[in-house]
């Protein structure tokens, strides 16, 4: 099974995403700043056109960042669009904040779109670089997203485990469809996450290879894999698995493909 497959399994007995290098001890993690808005049941069509109107004016004033729209495919709240921009280091969050202060596009976004919005969530979300593997022609456009939510107190940055297990998957397990990226949630409850790319429905079968056979040819004991899965899952009181697809429609000034 796919190595989130396998995880997810472990956390039940108790993730643009855009393209990275596999990171090392020196890579420098990126955040993300991101917005999610539950849209009012039967306004998604008023709210996309507010969206581009906001765009719009946007571009008017000289945004040239990157913002990716994310829809999911799966679950529950399924009006709910996700919007992310890799912002780089916490000191970039400063520096656009200061360009876009001046930008007069508030009025836009509050007629056109906010009264289409039931409620609004956001995160600063951090990439663990070192521990992921993220290749060139991972971009989707579907998503696979498992969440665990943690105990008050833990550290979702913790885990000898799970950067135990990344590290024998990169060494051997990780390709091009085998890839995950794992991310850490500001604001609100502690929350790992975990992403993985797929290019079609088809990438979201079980590779010939699965997580578990890699690691107990690597290991060669079923006792000792399972134990590392349950120190995994230590602290993990919940999780949940969606899938969501990139809407180039909502999205704005993405990069221009090959």
């Amino acid at each position: 099974m796919k190595l989130r497959k396998l995880l997810v399994a472990a956390a039940a007995s108790v993730l643009p995403f855009t393209t990275f290098a596999d990171g090392h001890e020196e890579v420098q993690d990126l955040i993300s700043d991101v917005w999610i808005f539950h849209v009012e049941s039967e306004d998604m069509a008023d709210f996309s056109d507010g969206m581009e109107a906001f765009w719009k004016a946007r571009a008017k004033a000289g945004d040239d960042a990157t913002w990716y729209a994310y829809r999911p495919l799966l679950g529950k709240n399924m009006n709910r669009v996700h919007y992310r921009r890799i912002a780089g280091q916490w000191a970039d969050m400063d520096a656009y904040q200061e360009k876009v202060a001046g930008y007069e596009t508030g009025d836009v976004f509050r007629e056109q779109v906010a009264p289409h919005v039931e409620y609004t969530e956001r995160y600063i979300e951090e990439s663990d670089l070192e521990h992921s593997h993220w290749p060139e022609g991972a971009n989707g456009p579907f998503y696979g997203v498992t969440t665990w939510y943690l105990d008050e107190g833990v550290n979702p940055q913790a885990g000898e485990s799970r950067r135990a297990v990344s590290k024998m998957l990169k060494d051997g397990w990780a390709s091009d469809t085998n890839n995950w990226m794992w991310m850490y949630r500001y604001g609100g409850k502690p929350v790992l996450q975990m992403v993985t790319s797929f290019e079609n429905w088809a990438e979201m079968a079980e590779p010939e290879v699965t997580v578990f056979d890699f690691m107990m040819e690597q290991m060669e004991s079923e006792e000792d894999v399972m134990g590392m899965f349950s120190d995994f899952s230590a602290g993990k009181v919940a999780s949940d698995y969606t899938v969501w697809r990139l809407d180039e429609d909502l999205s704005y000034n993405l990069p221009e493909t090959e």
